[in-house]
């Protein structure tokens, strides 16, 4: 390997591993890029590519960017180089990432290897030995292609037969396995528990599935909630239920954990109310990845509100002075309209309703904030940037000049929500 190259593949292994401690994919990401244009320069940058796939496969876990900068630099190779060393890669060891890469691939109805594509993307639904959540995306990614695209030559519509019939067997199995979940459901080793303040009553899935909302209209959606989900409610965990709260609640915090501190063994699926919810001083949520559903069937009052990590719902007016939401592995709806001094989605979807009265909205990674106009969604542009109405102590700049919310080291905007600290101006 050259010299330069092992070097440059050191630095993001060095970047990887910060990321990794802080919990923070930009610690990754932001120095990726320059990295990556350093690569760009050397005299084979093609040299690059079988270690920068094998550094992928060594950690699967990082949110290395859609497709961010490792991808962007993969991906500017022709000549079929990307392509066959993507897929040398998966034969190895299939991730997420990679498994997006292909996608990519798989969607490009000009591409002759199409077909190959969705062998591929198949050979990997069907693979007993790989990770649940590695055949999971995979399935979901080849639902997408058979509703989706289209089957241009005579080999391509049989490879789409092919996997219509595998989908047929696997949602047959799934439901199979539902079934024997459902017959086998334990009950909750307690009936209440206290938890910040509120009495709780403990429920089962197919108790808690009663009162989740169902709504229809969000664009890709069939329904908001499924009490199976491996991914939203995972059913490897023999004792998980729902914590439900039947009468209004006025508590000073809320935090959405796994773990109910004096429930040692259970673990807690979703938090759902179903009046109204005043919390004095936060909601929060704490892991990006995977968080229980809060689900509010009536009015919400708090000063700030952060969310992430799974599916959350507010039925009624929503007041508040600060709504953040972060990580595109969760999306809010709001099922009535909200008050807000500041709305901040840092790469989640939140759909609303109707909106009331919002002072400013902020996006990043996207245009992420859809209000209902009646007959449909639409994306509405941020009016504001972050360091126009946060605090200035709060606000750091990224690498590449814009501001960003410090989420770590001392005096972090976790920390000022943990201390009751507002971080507007």
């Amino acid at each position: 390997m050259d010299t330069g190259v092992s070097t440059i593949i050191r630095q993001l292994e060095e970047c990887i591993q910060k990321a990794h401690q802080s919990g923070n994919k930009y610690d990754f990401i932001d120095p990726a890029y320059p990295l990556c244009e350093e690569l760009e320069e050397l005299e084979n940058p093609a040299e690059a590519m079988e270690p920068l796939f094998r550094l992928i496969e060594s950690s699967p876990d990082i949110d290395y960017g859609g497709p961010g900068p490792i991808g962007q630099f993969l991906e500017s190779f022709d000549g079929g180089i990307f392509e066959e060393s993507l897929l040398q890669s998966l034969q190895r060891k299939p991730t997420l990432y990679t498994l997006s890469l292909l996608d990519t691939l798989l969607q490009d109805s000009n591409d002759p290897r199409q077909a190959h594509y969705l062998d591929t993307m198949r050979g990997i639904a069907v693979n007993a030995a790989l990770p649940d959540n590695i055949r999971q995306q995979a399935t979901e990614n080849l639902q997408y292609a058979v509703v989706n695209l289209h089957a241009w030559d005579d080999t391509l519509k049989e490879k789409f037969a092919a996997v219509e019939s595998m989908l047929e067997q696997a949602e047959q199995q799934l439901e199979q396995q539902r079934k024997s979940l459902r017959a086998n459901e334990p009950r909750p080793p307690m009936e209440t528990v206290d938890y910040d303040g509120i009495r709780f009553k403990v429920i089962t899935r197919s108790e808690a599935a009663a009162y989740l909302p169902n709504i229809t209209d969000i664009p890709g959606v069939d329904r908001l909630y499924d009490v199976w989900d491996e991914w939203r409610f995972p059913t490897w965990h023999e004792n998980a239920f729902f914590l439900l709260a039947e009468t209004a609640v006025t508590t000073e915090k809320l935090r959405l954990d796994y773990a109910v501190p004096g429930t040692e063994g259970i673990t807690v699926l979703g938090f759902i109310f179903l009046q109204n919810l005043q919390v004095a001083s936060y909601i929060m949520a704490f892991d990006t990845d995977n968080s229980p559903a809060l689900v509010v069937h009536g009015k919400v009052e708090c000063p700030c509100i952060h969310l992430f990590g799974n599916v959350h719902y507010f039925g009624g007016t929503v007041n508040t002075e600060l709504l953040w939401t972060k990580y595109n592995h969760g999306e809010l709806y709001i099922d009535a309209n909200i008050n807000a001094k500041v709305i901040l989605a840092d790469d989640m979807s939140v759909f609303i309703r109707k909106a009331g009265e919002i002072g400013a909205t902020i996006s990043l990674m996207g245009m992420n904030i859809y209000l209902n106009t009646g007959s449909e969604w639409l994306q509405q542009p941020a009016t504001h940037s972050i360091e126009d109405v946060f605090r200035a102590e709060v606000c750091i700049t990224d690498e590449e000049g814009f501001a960003v919310l410090k989420e770590e080291g001392p005096g972090n905007a976790i920390e000022y929500i943990l201390q009751h600290k507002s971080l507007l101006k």
